[in-house]
């Protein structure tokens, strides 16, 4: 196969734009931000569930004043199950108060869902701030990546709310459901319980944005108190 030497090019020409550019702003201020610039957040976290779990069609977990959504999607490994109880989710976790609060998570995607789902959260307003994985050999490949927002409470969770993934997910777990509760038999019962999965249309995405020590120290925090 001909090696297209003008597109290698093309290509390190771009990247050393990004090196150019990451140096330039360095230069104004070395100094990384220490705040998001929003107010900051209270001591005590006093989230009120109620209205959470309205927007999100689920129970969540309420510890210390937080509140964590946590939502599984089935994969396999090696030929063994693996769900939510072993880290195949999205979880969101909210912390501060009603009115000004944080919200952080994980999201699980396949790599087919991750630019539309980052992209559902990035015209939100919630920012990307790490893509990677965590297993390998999965069936099918997950994708995590975390997000991190500020605002009120209700606000956070309908813009993290991601209807492209939740939609894809909710129709995963309902087929998981079926087959492995209901027990069907035969192909087509099994067929039949797949359909139930298609449909879905993929929208267009973008990239990441930088985390502050703010996003990181609440992370740690809310990651620590509401671990499932």
């Amino acid at each position: 196969m001909p090696v297209n030497r003008s597109s290698f090019e093309k290509l390190a020409g771009a990247v050393r734009k990004v090196y150019d550019a990451t140096k330039q702003i360095r230069a104004v201020n070395s100094n990384p931000k220490d705040s998001s610039g929003a107010a900051q957040l209270p001591e005590k976290s006093s989230i009120t569930a109620g209205p959470l779990n309205e927007i999100f069609g689920a129970q969540g977990e309420s510890k210390d004043g937080m509140v964590k959504f946590t939502f599984g999607r089935p994969a396999t490994m090696h030929g063994v199950k693996i769900d939510n109880t072993m880290g195949v989710n999205t979880w969101v976790a909210f912390a501060g108060s009603d009115d000004n609060a944080v919200v952080d998570g994980d999201f699980a995607v396949t790599e087919d869902e991750l630019q539309p789902t980052a992209r559902s959260l990035l015209k939100e307003k919630i920012n990307i701030v790490a893509i990677h994985q965590h297993m390998t050999h999965e069936q099918p490949r997950i994708m995590f990546f975390h997000y991190w927002g500020r605002g009120h409470a209700k606000d956070l969770a309908r813009q993290s709310k991601a209807r492209f993934w939740l939609r894809v997910c909710k129709k995963l777990q309902h087929r998981s459901t079926i087959e492995d509760n209901i027990q069907l038999e035969g192909n087509l019962q099994r067929r039949v319980a797949l359909l139930l999965c298609s449909g879905d249309k993929q929208r267009p995405i973008r990239a990441a944005q930088p985390q502050t020590n703010d996003s990181i120290a609440w992370r740690r925090r809310t990651d620590r108190s509401l671990r499932c």
